[in-house]
């Protein structure tokens, strides 16, 4: 006769006694998982430093150009007749404006076709020039109609367009260029030059003829002739596009001023993005009697100097402006607060940008500027082989180390509970042998 142990002999609870010896050697195997949940922790603390680190860089190359940094509005007499917009490398100033021609591009049109499905163009080539570009040459075949013409020359050349236009009773081909204008100093027709050369005998010729010669645009700033190609002008005001819409009849203006809102709105982004990342390091380097020291950063060096070093970099002076209008933010009126955030004094910024709005910007944008400085400081932390993945590369490979170990104890521990189940079981059976004897020995008393 055979038992289990499971205590029907002895009356113990076998099975609970064996489980509280298996826990007992599982004790370890619990440290270690505890150790692992602690170094997952770190992970992710890692990966919530990064991404504000992250934040920061990217706000701070927003900020490494004039363009980036500052903004001047434009204002139009007359935005019917043009608008202007202005990048923030352009200058201030107000400005007489006159428009006498808009850029029309060139066109040329066809004869009129029965029908541009069916009626047939006559074999040739159409040999193309673009202002005054390497001639293009387009086949036209037997049969071809004037659909087939149309595709083929949108196909092949560059820098037109063709179509079809429909009357009501005849179809025309109509060929455009895609810009405006034509070579400054150049004969308006060198804008689109189209030689027929016909060889088939069926069909009818297109017989193109110009119906729009390329024409300039022309306008004057302050009294002074500007001829354009286009209607967007980007090279007579530096920093400024003017979008011409329609000729004038009388001298309007184009106001170009600084807009310090828009400025200051650009450069709180980056005091917010600093101010972000110290709070990040602040709650994960941080210990407090609460804290559990294994599952943060606190111990690691590198993380609790970054903000030491972020402090210096703000705090200091930007070198190649040394002697200059203004050579650091506490200079254009933001300047750290007791708990190392950065603070902007809207009156001191206001300020700064009406005394001298490139100066201000020269504090982020210079080669050693506050924006390049905080880039280079922390782009170590965040490259693909940085001081961060090394530092995650690393707890992975400690969380491998701790998964092999508690894989193996797991493994020694199933081995001890069977070999304490097989123990109790032998005692049951030998308690059990026992008490048949003894009862045995009583029927023959």
């Amino acid at each position: 006769m055979s038992f289990s142990a499971g205590g029907l002999v002895s009356g113990l609870n076998t099975k609970q006694i064996v489980e509280q010896l298996v826990q007992i050697d599982r004790v370890p195997i619990t440290k270690l998982q505890s150790k692992k949940t602690s170094f997952n922790s770190q992970i992710s603390a890692i990966g919530r430093v990064r991404a504000s680190i992250d934040t920061l860089i990217t706000a701070a190359k927003d900020m490494d150009t004039a363009n980036e940094v500052l903004a001047l509005t434009t204002t139009s007499s007359n935005t019917d007749a043009f608008t202007g917009t202005a990048l923030g490398s352009a200058t201030s100033g107000k400005y007489t404006m006159e428009v006498s021609q808009l850029a029309v591009p060139a066109k040329k049109r066809s004869v009129g076709f029965a029908d541009s499905d069916t009626a047939a163009v006559q074999a040739g080539t159409l040999s193309f020039s673009v202002k005054g570009g390497a001639a293009v040459d387009v086949t036209i075949s037997e049969n071809d109609t004037l659909q087939d013409v149309a595709y083929a020359i949108t196909s092949n050349v560059e820098g037109v367009s063709a179509t079809i236009i429909f009357d009501g009773t005849k179809s025309y081909l109509s060929i455009t260029n895609d810009e405006t204008g034509h070579v400054i100093g150049s004969d308006p027709a060198s804008a689109l030059k189209i030689t027929e050369t016909y060889t088939g005998t069926t069909g009818s010729q297109l017989g193109l003829a110009e119906i729009q010669a390329a024409q300039n645009a022309k306008l004057s700033i302050d009294g002074l002739t500007i001829t354009s190609e286009t209607n967007t002008v980007k090279t007579a005001l530096s920093g400024v596009t003017i979008n011409l819409l329609k000729k004038t009849t009388a001298a309007e203006t184009l106001e170009v001023k600084a807009d310090p809102d828009t400025v200051t709105t650009n450069i709180t982004k980056l005091v917010d993005a600093y101010n972000g990342v110290l709070k990040v390091l602040a709650k994960e380097t941080t210990m407090n009697k609460a804290t559990n020291r294994n599952a943060t950063l606190a111990s690691d060096p590198t993380l609790r100097g970054l903000k030491a070093t972020l402090s210096q970099v703000v705090t200091g002076a930007v070198a190649s402006l040394s002697g200059k209008t203004f050579e650091s933010l506490s200079s254009i009126g933001i300047k750290t607060s007791t708990t190392g955030n950065l603070a902007i004094t809207a009156k001191d910024l206001e300020a700064a940008l009406s005394k001298n709005l490139t100066a201000v910007a020269d504090v982020f944008t210079a080669d050693d500027g506050i924006a390049d400085m905080l880039v280079s400081t922390l782009k170590p932390f965040t490259q693909t082989d940085g001081i961060l993945s090394a530092r995650v590369d690393g707890i992975n490979m400690s969380i491998k180390a701790i998964d092999k170990r508690v894989e193996s104890m797991e493994q020694r521990l199933t081995k001890y509970r069977t070999q304490l189940m097989r123990q109790f079981t032998a005692m049951e059976s030998a308690l059990s042998l026992i008490q048949q004897q003894q009862s045995s020995l009583s029927g023959i008393v």
